[in-house]
């Protein structure tokens, strides 16, 4: 891959956040070949040269990185704890996306281990904060898709609807 390039250049010059996010790129390339445990082992390495070099933005959306691996691998009480870590951190720099977006990832992994009032929970509060974020729509989408599934999943279809088609 052309990304192994890069970081082997990016090696020689010794730039450490630039390292960590070619680490972090190669556990997303590897996240989406479904290889979870090379995606696990390079978004660690990404997050523990971020922690070293203490770049807590990037330690913040590393932890999240983690979140994703672990709903997508289905390790979903392991991405609970990712969540935490990232959320404390995402609300001692006061940082409204990323506290909005964690809160949808928490409402996910809930929801996959059927604490579906949690996950309720945790939609609600990451659509309240998304939605006074500016130009914040993925992760907003994110967040009415799954409320609506979780409304859905209540038998409330006419409280689902309306919001499966916010997320649109």
């Amino acid at each position: 891959l052309p990304i192994f390039n890069a970081l082997k250049n990016f090696k020689k010059t010794k730039n450490q956040s630039q390292i960590a996010e070619c680490y972090r790129n190669i556990g997303w390339i590897y996240l989406g070949q479904k290889k979870y445990e090379l995606s696990e082992e390079y978004l660690l390495k990404s997050l523990n040269l971020n922690i070293k070099i203490d770049n807590k933005k990037r330690i913040i959306i590393n932890y999240d990185d983690l979140a994703n691996l672990y709903l997508t691998s289905e390790q979903y009480e392991k991405g609970l704890k990712s969540c935490e870590k990232s959320l404390k951190l995402a609300k001692q720099y006061k940082l409204s996306d990323a506290i909005g977006t964690i809160h949808v990832t928490i409402a996910q992994l809930n929801y996959k281990l059927n604490r579906i009032s949690e996950a309720e929970k945790g939609y609600h509060t990451g659509i309240g904060i998304l939605s006074k974020v500016p130009n914040e729509s993925y992760n907003l989408c994110l967040g009415y898709l799954g409320l609506g599934k979780v409304k859905d999943k209540q038998g409330k279809l006419t409280e689902a609807l309306p919001l499966f088609e916010k997320a649109t």
